[in-house]
């Protein structure tokens, strides 16, 4: 016990287990404030500027005491820091009225991609040349009485996440002088995008923004046209697995029961077919007419009337107005995930040929034998599918990463960026077009938390897909490791779950979307 001159004074000596036990807990970000009495509160000085380009000059924030009066020169010296709040160039906001800012992971150095620059260099010590990253992920600066000009240079996110993947060096010990004070963890050496990263990006690039993207792609109407036009894995398409069957019990003559191929015979008969069927997907020509894609809305719009009704119907005739569909066809005719023609067979060699709208004239040629009809009169136009959406949805399986980034978008309040796939090297790659040891379908940034994304079309997740997670979490070290399944049934993954969770490092949250067709925007006023 000590005595004071106004009352005793309790004092206890504890032992903690770790630094941590000294950082004291608030209840908010923002109750942090400089008191020097009880009523009274720091005057907070806030100033904006704007970015020329991707740069952008911080503002000269000077503290109330000073900004009021000058300190003399002998009471200059320090530093206090400046708190940006940057708004994001790349807004991912799904609101209008509203702009992203950039709060950065604490798990991942992205910050190293904003460059800061002050024009007065001779005056910089070792805390002018960092950039901090507070505890609510904003940037913040150190600034002083006699420094000039100060400007930070923002990355785009692809640049962003490469560097922080790249970056050993994480921060400075509680313990500096401490031998051996760990700094670091052990990174990647080398980054790029995949082919699965490239042709998401291609997707998604079509759109103006990404909730434009999203609000197209993850339209339960438009998903299942996608779908109908060849956007599914070869495997998972039931009518042509079911047409495979037919025809191998055609070909080996058992209409009925067990389908066993114990001969060299039939084993060359069930190559053969499969070779064919798989020749069969990548020649079939893929178009919907419009009355098709009328009477689809029709049934949801029938549906929706059903499930939505109004008291006295007033409000019916407005949904069933078909500019809802056909605005929404042009939206996707411009950005080019659909195409509008039409499709005409020759008599002469039967060829089908495909004109679009901007070729149509009076006559029409043939693609094979030249030979030259009249412009059809009648009939309805006819869409195409963008073949190269169609081969990323159908062979690289972007719709599972889709999905999962816009699960994750609608988490976000502030702040939502990501990469997408990307092969990731250990050690610099000795060849070119070297396999890389690892792959991930994509990082993602969520208010600050960092996920990292593995989208998967089956519901299953064999030891090596396991293995390769482990590895890539104790690198990354990410909040959240997160799989996107686009199969409803989820009992494989939720059995491998438990093997995966008990070898995820410590600290790396574990979870699972499970695809849930009812989540899909099925409203006859389609996106657009």
């Amino acid at each position: 016990m000590l005595r004071s001159h106004e009352g005793w004074l309790a004092v206890r000596v504890a032992k903690h287990d770790s630094h941590a036990a000294c950082v004291p807990k608030f209840g908010r970000d923002g109750s942090v404030r400089y008191r020097n009495s009880l009523s009274f509160h720091e005057i907070r000085s806030t100033e904006t500027t704007e970015f020329k380009e991707d740069r952008v000059f911080v503002p000269n924030v000077v503290p109330w005491h000073m900004r009021e009066a000058r300190p003399p020169a002998g009471l200059r010296h320090g530093n206090w820091m400046i708190d940006l709040t940057i708004d994001r160039l790349e807004d991912h906001c799904r609101l209008s009225n509203v702009r992203h800012i950039w709060l950065l992971p604490r798990r991942l150095r992205i910050d190293r991609a904003f460059t800061l620059e002050r024009q007065d260099e001779s005056i910089q010590g070792p805390s002018e040349k960092f950039i901090r990253v507070l505890r609510s992920g904003i940037l913040s600066v150190t600034h002083n009485v006699d420094q000039k000009a100060t400007a930070i240079t923002v990355p785009n996110d692809l640049d962003a996440f490469r560097i922080g993947l790249r970056a050993d060096f994480e921060w400075f010990p509680f313990q500096r002088l401490r031998e051996g004070a760990p700094t670091g963890r052990q990174r990647y050496r080398f980054v790029e995008l995949s082919d699965k990263g490239q042709y998401l990006l291609a997707v998604l690039e079509r759109f103006e923004s990404l909730p434009d993207a999203f609000s197209v792609l993850m339209n339960g109407y438009w998903r299942d046209v996608l779908l109908r036009l060849g956007a599914v894995p070869a495997e998972k398409n039931v009518a042509l697995r079911e047409e495979l069957i037919t025809t191998l019990r055609r070909r080996l003559g058992r209409p009925s029961g067990e389908l066993k191929f114990g001969t060299d015979d039939e084993v060359r008969k069930l190559a053969r077919e499969a070779i064919r069927f798989g020749r069969k997907v990548q020649r079939e020509e893929r178009y919907v007419r419009y009355d098709q894609l009328f009477k689809l809305w029709a049934k949801m719009l029938r549906q929706f009337l059903d499930e939505n009704p109004s008291p006295d119907g007033s409000d019916d005739d407005f949904y069933r107005n078909r500019r809802h569909l056909d605005r929404s066809i042009q939206h996707l005719c411009k950005a080019e995930i659909l195409f509008q023609g039409r499709e005409w067979q020759c008599r002469h060699c039967f060829n089908r040929n495909w004109i679009t709208i901007d070729s149509i004239g009076r006559v029409l040629q043939c693609n094979v034998c030249k030979r030259s009809v009249p412009a059809p009169v009648s009939g309805n136009w006819h869409f195409r599918g963008n073949e190269f959406v169609v081969e990323a949805y159908r062979d690289h399986g972007v719709e599972a990463v889709i999905y999962g980034l816009w699960q994750l978008s609608e988490r976000a309040r502030t702040s939502f960026y990501f990469a997408p796939s990307m092969r990731l090297w250990e050690d610099y790659p000795e060849v070119v077009n070297a396999k890389p040891p690892l792959e991930i379908d994509a990082l993602a940034v969520v208010d600050g938390m960092l996920y990292l994304c593995e989208g998967k079309s089956s519901a299953g997740l064999d030891d090596s897909e396991i293995v390769k997670l482990v590895s890539a979490a104790e690198r990354i070290r990410p909040d959240v490791l997160l799989i996107a399944c686009m199969e409803e049934d989820t009992r494989g993954i939720n059995a491998q779950a438990t093997k995966l969770k008990g070898r995820l490092p410590s600290g790396v949250d574990f979870e699972i979307i499970e695809f849930r067709p009812e989540v899909l925007e099925r409203s006859p006023i389609l996106p657009g």
